[in-house]
């Protein structure tokens, strides 16, 4: 699935989240829904701005666990909007994943930080290298589980 699928998945499954929780408990918060829902579901895709798309910190589950710790320690107010926010980033992920056809290559390939080495120059910098296709399939399984766990978890616990 393309990019363009990702912001109206994203925000409806959050959407559809917020209306159970609306109509079961008669609490939620709408400006996070909008604000944080469509957010979590975009913010893997901010690294198309500096050329590294599929980036190993932006596809991953670290800035919404960040957020939780965050939340949990200084700022409970702000349940909400990591909620909605680790719900989008983990639908996102979900649909990076590609499902295999026949003859056809798996999920594009995650670019993972590497220093890499200029053998004409002697220098070292920041570089690229990918993770294979089976392996970035499981980054984003796991990273993709563990976004959904965390959201589970703040459901139930909160």
């Amino acid at each position: 699935m393309n990019g363009k699928v990702h912001v109206p998945v994203g925000f409806v499954a959050c959407f559809v989240i917020y209306i159970l929780t609306y109509v079961y408990y008669e609490n939620g918060d709408t400006f996070s829904l909008a604000v944080f829902g469509i957010f979590g579901s975009i913010f893997p895709d901010l690294d198309q701005l500096y050329n590294r798309h599929r980036d190993f910190w932006t596809h991953s589950a670290i800035l919404p666990l960040l957020a939780i710790f965050y939340m949990l320690v200084w700022n409970f107010g702000r349940y909400y909007d990591v909620f909605y926010f680790a719900l989008g980033v983990g639908f996102h992920l979900l649909f990076d994943l590609k499902f295999k056809k026949e003859g056809k290559m798996g999920t594009y390939c995650i670019v993972k930080p590497v220093i890499v080495v200029r053998k004409k120059e002697g220098k070292k910098k920041l570089g690229k290298d990918c993770m294979t296709a089976r392996n970035t399939d499981r980054w984003i399984v796991s990273n993709m589980a563990a976004c959904f766990l965390a959201c589970f978890m703040l459901y139930v616990l909160f």
